[in-house]
């Protein structure tokens, strides 16, 4: 919940930085109006509109934590064209309204960049406002929310005084935005590093092959031993009937040790099946590290091969019993 306000945080800094440069970029770099500008803001919230609406269809009635990096990355690529698309010197001497801003090829190429930042935004914000609430109890919901509208607007005070100094020191607008695009690639391959969930993607597994892998922390032991200590999550293939997922633990202390089958669960392609990576009857010092897994079958092949949506949620430990 926490990374998914700090990437809602950034969205509002990244988001927050355009809006403020607006005024004068129309101005000073296109040479445009208080109309023109307005046409730039319409341009940019129908686009963040169009987003949120295309999401919601696209995700199909689930979080789809999978649009997040698709539109980070287009937050990054016409944040940077719209860089480049930008003149070095105004369109005309005079001051243009919209229309006639219209009127001239360069404006076009800026005005579809700035939608498309717009609905890449909505790709990007609905898939982690829908996990906050989704993961936030319902009794701590209120202050999660709350939480996340002041780390919103912690953000945006420091992407405003951040453009201040690099404008002050002699930048661009349109190498604020270079800039801007620049960072927001970087603050996504870091994020993703961190929830590896948000990069997820159905593959094809032969039975016998692993789905996911969970490992567990042996406390006072060896990296050797604390190696052999996981849960892994394999697909069974068919008993004649269904298709099965198959959960194995694994467990080495000294000379303890255990190796058993904890669980076999059948896929569904209608709804999706959820495990836990948990095993039961582990050593005393063995501390879990808990994955809950969402598996969603999509296609079996002739050869009994499934293509399987796995997803892999938050990790939380359980301390020895």
């Amino acid at each position: 919940v926490f990374l998914s306000i700090l990437g809602i945080s950034w969205f509002w800094l990244y988001g927050a930085m355009f809006l403020a440069q607006f005024p004068a970029f129309t101005k000073n770099v296109l040479g445009g109006g208080e109309t023109a500008v307005t046409l730039l803001l319409a341009v940019f919230t129908l686009g963040i509109g169009t987003g949120s609406l295309l999401c919601e269809r696209l995700s199909a009635g689930r979080i789809e934590l999978g649009l997040v990096p698709f539109g980070s990355i287009g937050l990054t690529l016409f944040g940077l064209d719209l860089a480049f698309a930008s003149p070095t010197d105004p369109f005309s001497g005079a001051t243009l309204g919209a229309f006639a801003l219209l009127m001239h090829p360069g404006a076009w190429r800026i005005l579809v960049d700035l939608g498309l930042i717009g609905i890449f935004g909505g790709f990007f914000i609905v898939p982690l406002y829908a996990l906050v609430q989704q993961r936030s109890s319902a009794e701590h919901r209120a202050r999660i929310i709350a939480s996340n509208n002041i780390f919103n607007a912690l953000f945006m005070v420091v992407g405003a005084a951040a453009a201040t100094l690099l404008l002050g020191s002699g930048l661009s607008i349109p190498a604020l935005f270079a800039t801007a695009a620049l960072c927001n690639a970087a603050v996504a391959f870091y994020i993703y590093g961190l929830v590896p969930e948000s990069v997820g993607k159905p593959l094809t597994f032969a039975p016998g092959e692993t789905i996911a892998r969970a490992q567990f922390r042996c406390d006072g032991c060896g990296d050797s031993e604390s190696s052999n200590n996981n849960a892994v999550l394999t697909y069974a293939g068919t008993d004649g009937e269904q298709y099965l997922v198959e959960l194995t633990c694994n467990a080495s202390v000294g000379y303890e040790s255990s190796n058993s089958v904890m669980t076999q669960r059948a896929l569904s392609t209608k709804r999706p099946t959820f495990l836990s990576l948990r095993c039961s009857n582990m050593p005393e010092n063995i501390i879990q590290s808990q994955q809950k897994i969402e598996l969603r079958m999509l296609n079996i092949d002739e050869h009994g091969n499934a293509t399987i949506d796995a997803r892999v949620l938050p990790r939380y430990t359980e301390k020895p019993r």
